[in-house]
């Protein structure tokens, strides 16, 4: 027998060794020594210095240029911009009262209109924001709201109508109950059945 018996369990064996091996070598090509690790740290720090001395510089430069233009300026300039913020400031004090003006005015004809304080008050901030969509929703509102109050008060007003027969037949259900004598208060509800439901 000259041929040599080959044995799957060794040649596996000895394949996983050398893949070991492989990956070794791999992981200590990938894997940085602890002087390269502390090198490239120190590297960072150099360069984090840097940039910070840099930052400074140019930080103290515009610090002593403003010091400059402020030092340049003339009695007269600082005087012209001195007035140029109060007018800024006075033209946004006028232009906020003119809207609180334009507000109060909405909201009192909005009252005068029947409207609640509520319904009046986001009537003329709608308006005075220009949000014509909400205005109209909120005028809307109230007309429904105006509508539902006097359907409810002409209703209130309509009297009784009494079908009954008799002696107490135009009488309405709150006379016939206000009736003092029993007797002829039953007279009265029987001639007048249809009020009480019977």
């Amino acid at each position: 027998m000259a041929e040599e018996i080959r044995n799957p369990e060794v040649e596996q064996e000895q394949d996983g060794q050398q893949n070991q091996q492989e990956q070794e070598s791999n992981n200590e090509t990938q894997t940085p020594s602890v002087e390269e690790v502390m090198a490239r740290a120190a590297q960072a720090e150099a360069d984090a210095k840097k940039w910070k001395n840099e930052f400074d510089k140019q930080s103290s430069q515009i610090a002593t240029l403003k010091k400059t233009v402020h030092s340049l300026q003339t009695a007269e300039q600082r005087k012209e911009s001195e007035d140029q913020e109060a007018k800024e400031a006075y033209e946004a004090e006028h232009a906020r009262l003119q809207e609180f003006e334009r507000r109060t005015l909405a909201k009192e004809r909005y009252l005068m209109q029947g409207m609640s304080v509520e319904m009046a008050t986001k009537a003329a901030d709608a308006e005075v924001q220009g949000d014509m969509d909400k205005l109209a929703e909120i005028q809307k509102q109230h007309t429904e709201t105006t509508l539902k109050a006097a359907r409810a008060e002409w209703q209130g007003s309509i009297k009784e109508v009494n079908f009954g027969v008799g002696e107490y037949s135009s009488m309405s259900k709150k006379e016939i109950m206000a009736i003092k004598d029993t007797a002829e208060r039953q007279k009265a509800i029987l001639q007048n059945r249809q009020l009480f439901g019977i």
